[in-house]
Formats: C-alpha cells, sequence, structure tokens
C-alpha cells in the first residue's frame, strides 16, 4: 500500500487521548507513509463517545458502530490501551486494531506507529483479503 490511513483519540486541546478508543474526546485521522513520514488528515469529533452511559455497559456493540460510521475508511485504529470492542473487532472487522504503550505525547505515538509501518501494513492487508488474526498488535 502506499500510504496506511491510521486513526488514533485525542483529548479537545489536541493531547494525546490515553484510554479506551471510544471514549476519546476527537478521533483524528493521519495518513501513514512506508518512508516513516506521516500526515494530518482530519479531525472528529466523537459523538458517540457517552454511548456506553446509555447502556450500562462498556464495549457495546451500538457504540461501536456508531464509531465506526465516524471513521470511515480507515485502515487502522490505535490507541493506548486494549479495549473491549478491540478484542471483538479483532474477529471480524476490516480494520486493524493496534495498541502503542509507552508514549506520553502524540508526537511520539505516531511515530511509534510509522516505526512499525511494514508490520501493520501486513497485517492491514491480510485484513482486506479475509484474514482475521485476533493477534492485536502491543508495540
Amino acid at each position: 500500500m502506499e500510504h496506511l490511513t491510521i486513526v488514533l483519540g485525542t483529548l479537545e486541546n489536541g493531547k494525546l487521548w490515553k484510554g479506551h478508543f471510544g471514549d476519546a474526546e476527537f478521533l483524528v485521522k493521519y495518513k501513514i507513509f512506508p518512508n516513516g513520514s506521516y500526515e494530518f488528515v482530519e479531525r472528529i469529533k466523537n459523538s458517540a463517545k457517552n454511548e456506553d452511559e446509555k447502556h450500562l455497559n462498556h464495549g457495546n456493540l451500538e457504540k461501536r458502530r456508531k464509531v465506526e460510521n465516524l471513521i470511515q475508511n480507515c485502515d487502522c485504529i490505535a490507541a493506548c490501551v486494549m479495549s473491549p470492542n478491540f478484542k471483538k473487532m479483532a474477529e471480524d472487522s476490516t480494520i486493524q486494531q493496534i495498541v502503542v504503550k509507552g508514549c506520553s505525547n502524540l508526537e511520539d505515538f505516531i511515530k511509534k506507529i510509522a516505526d512499525n509501518y511494514d508490520l501493520i501494513n501486513k497485517k492491514v492487508i491480510n485484513r482486506k483479503n479475509g484474514i482475521r488474526d485476533i493477534n492485536i498488535p502491543v508495540l
């Protein structure tokens, strides 16, 4: 692929969201290129953020679907922590999930993803070809 489109969560002030992906205030889309460069695409307000509170359980399908509608046309979603919906998506989604540990800021988070482009790209290609690896990469 000539680039990967990834989505990650941020706070309203643009800082890295360190909780579950679906609870982020904003969902931010980037293109990651094989040479390690990246570019900002768009920032989307997460209108599904409080969906769990309506259903009193974390990781419900309705919230997952709402978030997926917000982030259409992405290859990969990335978060600082594993979420229940990441595990469910690993079984049936065309979107690859990754967990990125040990990053204190957004720039380090994106750089760690860019540094692992080949691994992520292989996972994305397999997933789009129907190979659903339930082992979510933790970088």
